[in-house]
């Protein structure tokens, strides 16, 4: 997933290549997604108020696609464990059924 557009600085490249290669992953640490997209965060509020206003605009611009690319991928994360928790929950009730014949 590249997160990167034409006003990325090279310190947000650097966390934006961390955070897509942990989004990368088969399975994703959690933890590590929390820690990386909040020190993403805190930058890219950092470098908004280094900017001037039309700067800042056009920054501010690129940044909201690229957080709705996140937003859709974290989602599609949240899905998919939902289902794997779901087909576990299946699993055990079919096994617990399976035990008491």
């Amino acid at each position: 997933m590249n997160l990167n557009h034409s006003e990325t600085p090279p310190e947000l490249a650097a966390i934006n290549q961390t955070l897509s290669e942990c989004l990368a992953q088969v399975e994703v640490d959690e933890s590590h997604l929390k820690i990386f997209i909040g020190q993403r965060a805190e930058l890219v509020n950092k470098l908004l108020n280094t900017l001037n206003k039309p700067q800042r605009q056009q920054f501010a611009e690129l940044e909201a696609k690229i957080n709705q690319g996140l937003i859709e991928r974290i989602s599609e994360l949240r899905t998919s464990a939902k289902q794997a928790l779901s087909n576990v929950a299946k699993s055990s009730k079919a096994i617990k059924q399976y035990q008491q014949v």
